[in-house]
């Protein structure tokens, strides 16, 4: 056998082996857990062909739930696809980070803010946000007068001012279900949460898997002290993220497809008081019109939280996925990550030159192959088949034919594809249009690279910017050195219909990104690898973005938060070299930048906490981060381990524009020695000039100008198997 033959048929082996074995070529080292320096979380979805991948633009529309059943059962996943894909739809709805805003009209109680209620009430703070006039969800939320407070299998509600006299007025129990955020809507309380109430239901089909549920139930609160239920709705499906509007809340879920058998109900459930409301009014279904590996139903959902009469609205996406959601007043953007081996790249241009070139028995035979119901040939199965074929015309030819074919298949690849490495990750984008609780698709587009989280995007006078990271990868079209391509960052600008308008890519080359904000027609990226660069880039014209400036210090900043126009407050760690070259992360660290001279940004100042494993859920949840600039304040919740002991509890600081000082910490008290998980501060809030501050077990309130502690509110009872504690207010 020649040289030539072996070299093809050898890829032909590795192409089929990679597709028997699922291999994945991409050098990515993120691990699935809580993102360190090293490792920030990525959800893995399935690899997709080029060839059955949903390219921009063709989304179509069911036109009713005959046609979808009849597509899902000529596209339904293998069972082995099922167990996979479920759990990474698990897996990424888990990690999904939800955002935050503040409401600037209507009754919505964030929106009053530092205002008082009717103009006249006490100064509070609202939930971190992200985007002006758009709320969200949150295990905390005040209207200036009370609290109201997610307590695992409860929800609590505090008569919080005036603080001396604060008390818990009522209590909100869920027997089947555990709330997980609200909100709140002036005299309107909204929860959401896990629901497991239709585990045992008579109602559903006997036939049909029993599915995680989630519920949101909205609340007359008019009276404090008892609330009234309104509105009780389930979604089939797990929760993904949620917005408050005005008076609407766009509440959306994910659900993975498999098959159903007889079950009448292709689309995922949405219950009424226990009883299905779609079992006969069918909702919008989009699809696209191209083969899918890893179905999953989002469901997007309009509710009016003040008019408990008026029907939600609701439109249904098979879609491959889900990982983040970004929304304006105006759209929800639903984004994924889609990867895919560079040998599947290789085996469909393979497929576009040798098909036509098959005898025709062996054509026909393909054909058949293809044609197969997907329920009794899986596409891995498909495949391996048609390379079988395609392997035996290989061996057919002689040596200067195979030659000549493995040339023209580098070519037809390098032409097909004028950066390979490009098409291996890649970010998809849906816009759903969104108005009064009503939603309508508008197009999908895509961009090279993976989003970090929601501070990742951003919409501007009808433009979409999205910054993501490609990942390190390998290539065999790279070229003689054999090397992996370095990971690298870009920034696009993409127009209202998801079209590219103007990019800036191989920003930082061999770093990732770990935060970015957009703000005065600027971005600020922060990448790391070795030192923290913090880039400063004008996106104030969309077809041409470009850097202004760049500081680099020891460091990374995980989050990246407004003190004012020219100022930045950067949270993440601080960082040292080992004795092998590599770094390692110290202690957590808050800086100021000063961007006042984009060519030349400072770091003004910066305070490092003491341990070198302290840390704060502030890192990667930004609703965590309190900052008031007119009380200078700034509070996060951290846990440290010093000489004394390990801390947990809050950090208070006195932030100017150019100046950090630790005012003082506040902790809770501990139903055991050491570590205690229920006393954990996880929140900070305040009202005129008191310091709320939430754990699992209690209420904390402190006055805000010495941090003198006014009250302890027990919030819950602990649950510990040796001894038993109970908290007493």
């Amino acid at each position: 056998m020649s040289k030539v033959n072996i070299i093809l048929i050898a890829l032909i082996v590795v192409i089929v082996g990679g597709l028997a074995g699922g291999y994945f070529y991409m050098k990515d080292a993120f691990a699935p857990h809580r993102p360190t320096p090293q490792s920030p979380v990525i959800p893995e979805v399935p690899k997709v062909p080029v060839s059955q991948q949903p390219q921009q633009g063709g989304i179509k529309k069911f036109k009713d739930y005959a046609e979808l059943k009849k597509f899902l059962e000529k596209h339904i996943s293998p069972a082995s696809d099922y167990y996979g894909g479920l759990d990474l739809v698990r897996k990424s709805m888990r990690e999904a980070m939800p955002m935050a805003s503040v409401p600037s009209s209507g009754i919505n109680v964030a929106g009053m803010a530092d205002r008082g209620m009717g103009g006249g009430g006490p100064e509070y703070s609202a939930t971190n946000i992200q985007v002006e006039g758009v709320d969200e969800a949150d295990i905390v939320k005040t209207d200036g007068y009370y609290l109201y407070i997610v307590t695992q299998k409860s929800v609590n509600i505090v008569k919080a001012f005036p603080a001396e006299s604060a008390e818990l007025v009522s209590e909100i129990k869920f027997v089947s279900s555990s709330p997980s955020g609200l909100f709140v809507n002036g005299n309107k309380l909204a929860v959401y949460g896990s629901d497991y109430s239709n585990a045992q239901s008579t109602i559903l089909p006997k036939m049909r898997i029993r599915n995680q549920y989630t519920f949101l139930k909205t609340y007359d609160i008019t009276d404090r002290k008892n609330p009234i239920l309104e509105r009780d709705l389930s979604f089939e499906g797990y929760y993904t993220n949620s917005r408050m509007i005005k008076d609407y809340i766009y509440f959306v879920t994910s659900r993975y497809q498999y098959d159903y058998g007889i079950d009448p109900m292709p689309v995922p459930y949405i219950l009424n008081s226990g009883r299905p409301i779609n079992e006969e009014n069918e909702m919008p279904v989009y699809y696209f019109d191209a083969p899918y590996r890893s179905q999953s139903f989002v469901t997007a959902t309009g509710v009016s939280i003040s008019d408990k009469n008026q029907p939600p609205q609701s439109e249904v996406y098979l879609l491959d996925g889900n990982q983040q959601m970004y929304v304006s007043q105006n759209n929800i953007y639903i984004t994924y990550t889609r990867y895919v081996d560079e040998y599947q790249l290789t085996m469909d241009v393979m497929k576009e030159i040798v098909l036509p070139r098959l005898e025709a028995g062996d054509k026909e035979r393909v054909q058949k192959i293809e044609t197969a119901d997907l329920q009794v040939l899986s596409e891995q199965e498909k495949m391996l088949k048609i390379m079988a074929v395609i392997q035996r015309y290989v061996e057919s030819l002689g040596d200067d034919e195979q030659k000549a074919l493995e040339t023209e298949m580098k070519n037809r690849v390098k032409q097909k594809y004028e950066d390979i490495s490009k098409e291996l990750e890649k970010t998809i984008i849906h816009k759903i249009a969104i108005a009064d609780g009503k939603l309508a698709y508008q197009t999908v587009g895509e961009v090279t690279g993976h989003i970090l989280n929601q501070f990742s995007m951003d919409e501007d006078s009808g433009y979409f910017r999205v910054a993501t990271t490609k990942s390190q990868s390998w290539s065999r079209f790279s070229g003689e050195s054999n090397e992996p391509e370095k990971s690298y960052n870009n920034l696009y600008i993409l127009d209202s219909s998801l079209k590219v308008a103007g990019k800036i890519e191989n920003l930082a080359t061999d770093e990732r990104i770990y935060s970015v904000r957009f703000m005065q027609g600027r971005a600020y990226i922060v990448t790391f690898k070795q030192t923290d660069p913090l880039f400063v880039i004008d996106v104030s014209d969309p077809t041409a973005p470009k850097v202004l400036g760049e500081l680099k210090i020891p460091g990374f900043s995980n989050y990246l938060h407004p003190y004012d126009d020219t100022t930045l407050i950067g949270l993440g760690k601080e960082t040292e070299t080992n004795q092998f070259g590599g770094v390692i992360p110290k202690g957590l660290k808050i800086s100021l930048f000063d961007v006042a001279d984009v060519a030349n940004p400072k770091e003004t100042a910066h305070y490092v906490v003491e341990g070198r494993w302290s840390d704060s859920p502030a890192l990667y949840n930004h609703k965590a981060f309190l900052f008031k600039k007119d009380k200078n304040l700034l509070a996060i919740p951290v846990t440290a381990q010093k000489d004394s002991g390990q801390f947990q509890g809050a950090f208070v600081f006195d932030v100017t524009k150019n100046t950090i000082a630790l005012k003082g910490q506040v902790s809770h008290p501990s139903a055991q020695s050491g570590y205690d998980y229920f006393s954990q501060i996880k929140r900070g809030l305040y009202i005129e000039n008191n310091l709320y501050t939430l754990s699992d077990a209690y209420l904390g309130i402190n006055n805000l100008t010495d941090l003198a502690l006014i009250k302890n509110i027990g919030l819950r009872t602990i649950e510990i198997k040796e001894p038993p504690v109970r908290i007493l207010e």
